[in-house]
């Protein structure tokens, strides 16, 4: 045997194990002790994580995650998807959901028709202009599940390779939205296998393209009782313990509802359940059923306060109608008739006058002993 027979040898055996590595979706050969040393490597801090949403002055979404949005169905999941792509792609706020630079953003949207689909960013620009960065396009019908059966093992379908040549003809991406799973996966969402498979999948393109994955995906039946967790997705597991970022809407409850003093089935309220590279939100985030499909963000707590103020302005115009500003200004330095919220010293001292134990009227006013 020839030194060239054996070169070709080692030539086609080298092309047969990329072929196997392909094939089973490895496209990293073995590591050697030089490729996992760290000295020599790691020789300064690395750059921190790289946000690319904030919320509440907080680091809500980190680039280069594969993530979830969890919620049941009706629970508009698509709209605030579309929502924040849109606020993305034109570095524009979402209530306090705040892009930190403008990104290039891909929305795929395989359960609506183009229509709807068109009607809902329509809508949400507000029929103004679209940023240059933002793309999207309905596939419901027309592109298969991502991953499929072979020899009962999961395996990456035509479907995905579809998809991983559409990533490559959108060079400069940032984003992939994907809406929702159950219509891309082809595999069965309560096998724990199965679902990491899916995100090992999504894994894979973000690696490749550079890229940030958002995808939607149904809440189980218990979450309408127990509330937003990490344990509200439908099936495995292993879907939300694989993704690096999960966050989940619900239906506002009824006591919600009274507690804010607003209709609780027009209100969403959304929380991040899961991050790995940050600090969870110091408090959830509310939205508001708006017209044609829309999510809108509300504050409930300005909304309190200022309900307070207006109550307060109320109040206060009225006691003015029976006092003078000389006569609140001496209830406040403690001299005269008490001003708002005051109590008169004395007998009774800490309850209004008429009120139990309290006193029959308030004292005369100097120069006022008309007025009681």
């Amino acid at each position: 045997m020839t030194v060239k027979n054996i070169e070709d040898i080692r030539t086609a055996a080298q092309a047969q194990a990329h072929r196997e590595r392909t094939e089973l979706g490895l496209g990293l050969p073995p590591l050697s002790a030089a490729d996992t040393q760290l000295r020599g490597q790691l020789v300064q801090e690395p750059p921190q994580p790289d946000v690319i949403i904030e919320a509440h002055g907080r680091p809500l979404l980190i680039g280069g995650v594969v993530g979830a949005i969890i919620g049941q169905g009706a629970t508009m999941k698509t709209a605030l998807l579309i929502a924040i792509a849109f606020s993305m792609a034109s570095n524009k706020p979402f209530g306090p959901l705040r892009p930190t630079r403008a990104l290039s953003v891909l929305y795929l949207g395989a359960e609506d028709p183009s229509v709807e689909l068109h009607r809902r960013f329509w809508n949400v620009a507000a029929g103004g202009e679209f940023p240059a960065g933002l793309f999207a396009y309905s596939i419901a019908g027309k592109v298969g599940p991502l991953l499929e059966l072979q020899g009962g093992n999961p395996a990456r379908s035509a479907g995905f390779k579809w998809l991983d040549d559409t990533l490559t003809n959108h060079p400069g991406l940032d984003v992939l939205i994907l809406d929702p799973k159950s219509r891309l996966d082809g595999l069965d969402e309560n096998k724990a296998e199965h679902a990491t498979a899916w995100i090992g999948a999504l894994e894979a393109l973000g690696h490749q393209h550079g890229l940030t994955i958002l995808f939607s995906h149904h809440a189980n039946k218990l979450s309408a009782e127990r509330g937003l967790s990490q344990n509200m997705a439908r099936g495995a597991s292993s879907l939300v313990d694989g993704a690096r970022w999960v966050a989940g809407i619900r239906s506002m409850t009824d006591q919600e509802g009274r507690t804010h003093d607003i209709d609780s089935r027009a209100h969403l309220v959304f929380d991040l359940l899961k991050t790995n590279y940050s600090a969870l939100l110091p408090r959830p985030i509310f939205f508001r059923r708006g017209d044609a499909g829309l999510i809108e963000p509300v504050d409930l707590d300005r909304g309190h306060l200022d309900r307070m103020a207006e109550f307060l302005g109320e109040l206060l115009a009225d006691y003015d109608k029976q006092f003078t500003r000389r006569e609140l200004e001496k209830g406040r330095s403690g001299s005269g008739r008490p001003g708002p919220g005051r109590c008169w010293p004395g007998p009774g001292r800490g309850r209004p006058p008429g009120a139990p134990g309290g006193p029959a009227a308030w004292p005369p006013l100097p120069g006022r002993q008309d007025r009681h």
